[in-house]
């Protein structure tokens, strides 16, 4: 981070110093609020944020303060030049820093949420630690870090700890700051350069894959990732002076939503991501404003105040606590836009592999084997157990699906629930699925979508779906021409948001066999004509078994032909592939943009 960026934290600490008298004049008013704090927190963790709950903002003001949406009941944790808090997942604890050293030292502190237990973390002297970020299971902290060197040139670096302090660990390959993980374990952030300024970026936990979301000659900075994961609210300087943006997390459609002749910074977003509060410099002091993510309604809800945050657990289907992402894939190199093969050594040892999968929280993988040894079909499962990839086993599970939050296992057309104890015997899913077969994949709203025959079918199958509809399941309904049209209909997957299907189809515009097919659905809920995912994906072989691995990174299919064995039968014979899922969206219809920045004004 430039010198220009660290005059300009001096400059919001100046601008917050609130002339309040001494709290210890109102201690048994603090006490009572902090016993009602500690109550609420307690009670809001994964429930959506009202008008009317207390304490769910943040922010620097002379000390660390909590505050309403209204900014009308606040306290205050501490005391002195502290800034840029950040709420853990659970509510319990945030992170900030303060200055030690007679300015010369800031370092990184933990605290309660209800005022207790006050924590310094980082002890390096004449080093500024600030903007510190919790990881989505709170286990770990990131943040940055700056220091000059004999020659007066600044070096922005960032760090990661665990959330108690210890194991502090530069990563050595990223130059910049604003750290914020985002929900598949990824880290964005700012990158700086020597010979441009900042830009938003985001790379793998371990500094690799660095992707570059903006390219401007000003700086873009501080941002910070929606409660879905999806678009990105930031800083940027291309204007003239500091103006809050958003974006799509893949960097398209930015729009600037603040205009204003002074600097606006620090955006947070609200729980529902429908809003944005910030500081701004437009008074004597540094004050918050809240702004809906179109740029209306924009409005003053403190006076004196800057580096908001605001409490926002995300759903439970967006937490991941998914293995570190150096082993998520059994510690394959992820692939680019060709397909490869997936672990082929652990998986397919005798160079063939039927088909397998992920559950939710990427620490069981269930797979089939159909050949070298194993002469009938049998089903294996392999663990993340003790921060590391276990032996293969067989299990008695075939090809499970799951909820989107891992409580629910579905095999064939029946499920169980998991329970303190296990889980719970197998029941019927119902009369919906009689007819199911080749593949089933559930949305986040529960929604069903599954290959179906039927007599009117005419023996090429169909794909249907079922709505989950007041706890029941709806009879199922055949889906459009766009999706059940060809032979050979089956293995149907749907996005979470159900924004797009993909599945295996013989078609007449194929490259013969089975190719995989998309779908997406446009803004009124009509699927599009669909598109076969091209020659980098389909081949004269036949590919089948489309899916998206639990954390949105990668497409996974089966590619293979179809053998005739010496007693006349047939047997399939694949592999398992992946690519980056990237090539979906590839594929997506653009959205015509308007050049023309959103504005307040």
């Amino acid at each position: 981070m430039k010198q220009s960026h660290f005059d300009s934290y001096k400059k919001h600490l100046k601008l917050n110093i609130l002339n309040e008298q001494r709290m210890k004049t109102k201690n048994l008013k603090l006490v009572k609020a902090l016993t009602f704090l500690t109550l609420l927190l307690g009670s809001i963790v994964y429930c959506q944020e009202s008008k009317t709950s207390l304490y769910t903002i943040a922010y620097g003001a002379k000390g660390i303060c909590l505050s309403n949406t209204e900014g009308i009941s606040k306290i205050r944790l501490t005391n002195g030049n502290h800034g840029y808090p950040a709420w853990s997942p659970d509510g319990k604890h945030i992170a900030w820093y303060a200055y030690h050293d007679e300015k010369k030292t800031w370092s990184i502190h933990t605290i309660n949420s209800d005022g207790t237990n006050s924590k310094r973390l980082t002890h390096e002297k004449n080093k500024w630690d600030n903007m510190p970020t919790w990881s989505p299971d709170g286990t770990k902290i990131a943040f940055a870090r700056e220091y000059k060197d004999s020659a007066k040139v600044w070096h922005p670096e960032i760090w990661i700890m665990n959330s108690d302090g210890s194991e502090q660990t530069q990563i050595k390959s990223l130059s910049g700051g604003g750290p914020c993980f985002i929900p598949d374990g990824r880290l964005l952030f700012h990158s700086e350069f020597k010979d441009k300024e900042s830009e938003i970026s985001i790379t793998d936990i371990d500094g690799n894959n660095i992707i570059h979301l903006t390219n401007n000659e000003a700086e873009d900075w501080d941002p910070k990732i929606s409660p879905d994961g999806k678009k990105i609210a930031y800083s940027s300087k291309r204007d003239g002076d500091h103006e809050i943006y958003v974006m799509n997390i893949d960097g398209s459609n930015q729009k600037r939503l603040t205009n204003n002749d002074v600097d606006d910074n620090g955006p947070t977003w609200s729980p529902d991501g429908s809003q944005l509060v910030f500081h701004s410099n437009r008074g004597e002091h540094a004050a918050l404003y809240i702004i809906n993510i179109d740029g209306s309604s924009e409005r003053k809800i403190i006076n004196k105040g800057s580096q908001p945050a605001w409490f926002t657990t995300p759903p439970r289907e967006n937490i991941s606590n998914f293995p570190p992402i150096k082993d998520r894939y059994f510690g394959e190199k992820p692939p680019g836009l060709i397909p490869k093969l997936f672990a082929p050594n652990l998986l397919s040892p005798d160079g063939l592999f039927e088909g397998g999968g992920f559950s939710p929280d990427m620490k069981e993988y269930y797979f089939t084997r159909k050949n070298g040894k194993y002469k009938n079909r049998t089903f294996f499962v392999i663990r993340f157990e003790n921060n590391k990839w276990g032996n293969e086993s067989e299990t008695n599970i075939k090809w499970p699906g799951f909820s989107k939050d891992g409580t629910i296992m579905y095999v064939g057309k029946e499920y169980r629930k998991r329970t303190d104890t296990g889980w719970s015997e197998f029941k019927s899913q119902g009369e919906f699925l009689k007819n199911q077969a080749h593949g089933l994949s559930r949305s986040s709203k529960g929604t069903c979508y599954f290959g179906f025959y039927a007599k009117e079918d005419k023996g090429n199958g169909s794909i249907r779906f079922s709505r989950l509809i007041d706890g029941k399941h709806e009879n199922p309904v055949k889906m459009g021409a766009e999706i059940n049209t060809g032979k050979d209909i089956a293995h149907p997957h749907i996005a979470p948001d159900e924004s797009y299907l993909i599945w295996d189809v013989v078609r007449e515009d194929g490259f013969g066999q089975a190719d995989i097919y998309i779908s997406f659905r446009d803004k009124d809920g009509h699927w599009l004509p669909a598109k076969n995912l091209g020659p980098q994906i389909n081949t004269e072989h036949q590919e089948s078994s489309p899916s998206v691995t639990p954390d949105g990174k990668y497409f996974f299919f089966t590619r293979g032909d179809w053998e005739i064995k010496e007693d006349g039968s047939t047997n399939y014979v694949g592999k398992k592939y992946w690519v980056d899922a990237k090539v979906i969206e590839n594929l997506r219809p653009k959205k015509k943009l308007n050049k023309k920045c959103v504005t307040t004004k």
